[in-house]
């Protein structure tokens, strides 16, 4: 899963690295598997985020970890699938068949 996050503030490139190599929470270790910076705004800072899996506000607890607070959140990848930018919080659309192409392989089903 991809998550579009901003943050409060401005990590250093050694608090990055904690967050690659993997902070302790109370249900156990977690990390992230890639950080991208996409754009600083006057006292935030966007990034893009990649997880294995995800366990419950596992993004901002990861963050909270090393003293960031998440101001916003938003899933933008599910495996190999690139979420719409206009799709809403709880909505839904229809896959085309390029898409049910890449499900069906990221699953290894054959295809129809």
């Amino acid at each position: 899963m991809e998550y579009l996050v901003r943050i409060r503030g401005r990590p250093s490139q050694f608090a990055l690295n904690q967050l690659l190599e993997g902070v302790t929470l109370e249900d156990g270790q977690a990390r992230f598997d890639n950080i991208v910076q996409d754009e600083t705004d006057g006292s935030h800072t966007t990034f893009r985020v990649v997880l294995h899996e995800g366990r419950n506000r596992e993004v901002r607890r990861i963050w909270s970890a090393i003293g960031f607070e998440v101001s916003r959140l938003m899933r933008i990848r599910y495996g190999p699938i690139e979420l719409p930018r206009d799709l809403r919080p709880g909505g839904w659309c229809l896959a085309d068949e390029e898409v049910a192409g890449k499900l069906a392989r990221a699953v290894h089903l054959p295809e129809e």
